[in-house]
């Protein structure tokens, strides 16, 4: 699991092939563009999950104004597999955490 891939999806796709790890979530604390760039590549390279908090679906709507705003290039991110809920329980092997 990643979160918050940011916008280098190339550095860390390389990152996790040299350490031979595989991603299978994409996790968003929130849909701010700084947050989300890279995760387009990253699902489409890795075929990870991608999950959002559902209250940030205006943000994930308003990615490309954002991206605007600050004179970023806009790169479409697919829609989020799983809009998580408030205080939704995530679990990761042994790990748990909200």
């Amino acid at each position: 699991m990643i979160v918050d891939p940011g916008g280098d999806a190339e550095k860390l796709l390389k990152l996790l092939a040299d350490l031979k790890l595989e991603l299978v979530e994409i996790l968003h604390t929130h849909a701010h563009l700084d947050h989300f760039l890279a995760s387009g590549r990253m699902k489409e390279a890795t075929g990870a999950s991608l999950s959002l908090h559902r209250e940030d679906s205006f943000l994930w709507d308003m990615l490309e104004q954002q991206c605007s705003l600050f004179g970023i290039p806009y790169e479409p991110a697919p829609p989020p597999d799983h809009w998580l809920e408030h205080e939704e329980e995530i679990n990761l092997q042994e790990h748990r955490g909200q």
